[in-house]
């Protein structure tokens, strides 16, 4: 029983409180290349001035579940892949990507791989071997470095038949003749070289997976540093338009591997680099690495990703040196995009991984595509409106909206089902409450039509749901808070401008180091005799502005009276001597009626600690002289009606006794005894200067004259 009754209140506490659909209607807005980036692509495409369109034809070519191709080129018509995972070239045909054969490396890792005139040179590792592979698909070994270096991983042709061979551990870039022979012609200080491209003059530019540096140099010649960036790894290099392009990445390792990473661990960039050396970035992701760069058939630089493992889609998008604007024109079902090679004149394929499969990119658009956006949260339980999109569209019919719902976060089994699809631009929706929605855009154009849709607007109202108030307390004693905009004068020892939050009150004195309510508004601290602040901390789950009422009333009654009326801050400031000394507990009635009509507004409340009012300082009474076993003392009284007795200190013919303790040793009570020793008693007259204060800072002077 008790059991049942635990998950009860459980399930009661996650439920949102009973109130009507009251809340002012919301809508939410997805525009831009920003807000549509988050979501999935499906034959669609976004550009840099937030247009959503038709993107480029895929079409899936074969599947190759069991292995991970991280490199491959075109050969005689035929696609040579290299797979990391089993050791072997796949060789496919490049018209229907159906397998002719494999070729084997014995358990080694395929590093590098490149064509020359008349065969193929691919490198293994560990344990450096280049080997050639003729056009019946016979490899023979080329050139053994096992002894000098582990792995080889790139190999470029060069001039004169020759080979550039970059290596790692350590890290060398050689020039190997067509004989086999080979010079070294730099040496740098990383442990691996893996980027190499040749300019017009025939400069080699070499970098690594290390310090994201590029070195630039002709054989003979010492290499110099030719750009550097804030990234490790210099992951893609192509010279497109006159310039070199250059993707640079960090955190590959983490995102490439699925393995979990903080903030700025992962990310990549492209920058644009001039001859001269001078560059300038021209696009960056924090949560995705660039993987491949490759000149389109458009004039556009095409660029692959790897997502993380929040969105798990690679992407291809296109820059456009000219206009310098980027786009998402296609995003694959798998999590990465590892390499395009150019097939013919109209099209490339694309080699994905993480569920490996070939497709086929053309230059045209999509006939028919499919865009469904972020997870979209209105907070709490909410009807929907109207979905409505925005664009330029020539026949409504080329463009319709869905909407689907649910409850939890991410999209599961517990989500509705897509609501009937609505022609341009959408209409009112039928379905469920619900917390989180998500809209599926469907283009389907005639006759050559490319539609756009430029934003995505969906309305919504949420239930009122009851106010909180978490806490009320008293601050210190003496503190007064008061609007910035307050010009009243009071008694002030000491004021100070601040805005407050939880960094501010620290400074503030809070009893008993509770943690106060947050403020925002801009105040004044003062310390004010007698002066007593309230504050307390409230708050709305569906962000509705607040209003207060606050209530006291002595300990000893039952019935509360109104302080303060529909007050819209979280403190209020009581005057001294407004209350009279007391015991006092106090009352805060919050309400959500600013963002709601009197009939669905919603209220809370919560109540102070019993919180004492002193403006009066202790009496000093039954001041005497006492003498007992040949000892001088003078003894008096010091009470007060509602605190505690202070500090109290006795000047005796200009001699001080500070601190003095009652004569019961401890000072917690309203009323002390103290007996304090006087050493040196002499006749006649005596000044007395007696001073007491009560826990709250009221100070009383008495001064007497004994005989």
């Amino acid at each position: 029983m008790k059991k049942k009754l635990l998950i009860f209140l459980m399930l009661s506490a996650l439920l949102p409180a009973s109130g009507a659909w009251a809340e002012k209607g919301k809508i939410f807005y997805i525009e831009g290349f920003g807000n549509f980036s988050e979501g999935h692509f499906y034959g669609t495409s976004i550009n840099e001035s937030g247009a959503l369109s038709l993107g480029l034809t895929a079409d899936e070519m074969s599947e190759f579940l069991e292995n991970n191709f991280v490199g491959g080129l075109l050969w005689q018509k035929n696609l040579y892949l290299a797979d990391a995972d089993n050791s072997v070239i796949k060789v496919v045909n490049s018209a229907d990507g159906s397998l002719i054969t494999e070729i084997p490396f014995d358990g080694q890792l395929i590093t590098a791989l490149t064509a020359g005139k008349k065969e193929l040179y691919a490198a293994s590792g560990p344990g450096a071997v280049i080997y050639k592979i003729n056009g019946k698909h016979e490899k023979k070994e080329f050139l053994n470095l096992e002894d000098k270096y582990s792995y080889i991983w790139n190999i470029k042709p060069y001039k004169d038949d020759s080979l550039l061979v970059a290596t790692g551990e350590p890290s060398a870039l050689l020039k190997v003749n067509k004989k086999g022979e080979f010079e070294i012609i730099y040496s740098g200080n990383e442990s691996h070289l893996t980027a190499i491209i040749t300019d017009k003059k025939e400069r080699i530019i070499v970098g690594g997976p290390e310090n994201g540096t590029l070195y630039r140099g002709k054989p003979g010649e010492t290499f110099k540093s030719f750009m550097s960036s804030n990234f490790s790894d210099i992951s893609a290099l192509v010279f497109h338009d006159g310039y070199l392009y250059v993707a640079v990445t960090k955190g590959s390792e983490k995102l490439l591997k699925n393995k979990g990473f903080d903030e700025d661990e992962v990310g990549s960039a492209i920058y644009r680099l001039e001859e001269d050396g001078s560059y300038e970035m021209v696009a960056s992701s924090g949560d995705e690495i660039i993987l491949d760069l490759v000149s389109g058939l458009h004039g556009e630089l095409l660029i692959t990703t790897a997502a993380s493992k929040d969105s798990g889609h690679g992407r291809i998008y296109s820059y456009d040196p000219q206009k310098k604007d980027i786009a998402i024109v296609y995003e694959a079902k798998s999590e990465r995009i590892n390499k395009l090679i150019q097939r013919d004149k109209e099209s490339f394929i694309a080699i994905t991984g993480g569920g490996t499969k070939l497709e086929k990119i053309s230059r045209d658009y999509a006939k028919k595509g499919e865009y469904i956006s972020p997870v979209i949260n209105s907070g709490i339980i909410s009807k929907s409106g109207i979905i409505r999109l925005e664009g330029n569209i020539e026949a409504i019919n080329s463009v319709k909206v869905a909407v689907r719902s649910g409850l939890s976060a991410n999209p599961d089994n517990g989500w509705s089902e897509w609501s009937e699809f609505m022609p341009f631009p959408g209409g009112k929706l039928n379905i469920e409450p619900a917390i989180y929605y998500q809209v599926k855009i469907l283009f389907e154009p005639k006759n050559g039509e490319l539609p756009e849709i430029y934003k995505i607007s969906l309305s919504y109202i949420r239930k009122n749901i009851r106010p909180t108030v978490l806490e009320v307390l008293p601050l210190a004693p003496g503190l007064k808070l008061e609007l910035l905009s307050s010009t009243k004068v009071e008694e002030d020892t000491s004021e100070e401008t601040i805005t407050l939050d939880d960094s501010k009150y620290k400074n503030m004195k809070w009893e008993e180091n509770v943690k106060p309510a947050k403020v925002t508004t801009k105040v004044n601290k003062k310390q004010v005799k007698g002066a007593l602040t309230i504050a307390w901390r409230a708050k709305d789950a569906n962000g509705d502005e607040l209003i207060h009422n606050l209530y006291y009333r002595e300990v000893k009654e039952k019935e509360w009276h109104l302080l303060a009326e529909n007050h819209p801050f979280s403190f209020y400031a009581i005057n001294p001597g407004l209350l009279p000394d007391g015991s006092y507990f106090f009352k805060v009635i919050t309400s959500d009626l600013p963002d709601n009509s009197p009939e669905t507004m919603l209220t809370s409340e919560g109540q102070s600690r019993l919180t004492i009012v002193d403006n009066n300082p202790p009496v000093i009474e039954n001041v005497r002289f006492l003498s007992e076993k040949k000892k001088n003392y003078v003894a008096f009284t010091v009470r007060d009606s509602v605190s505690k007795i202070g500090a109290v200190s006795l000047a005796f013919n200009g001699t001080l006794y500070n601190n003095l303790l009652p004569a019961d040793g401890i000072a917690d009570d309203l009323i002390e005894e103290y007996k304090v020793e006087i050493r040196e008693l002499k006749r006649g007259e005596k000044h007395l200067l007696i001073t007491a204060e009560d826990i709250f800072g009221n100070r009383k002077q008495q001064e007497e004259r004994l005989k």
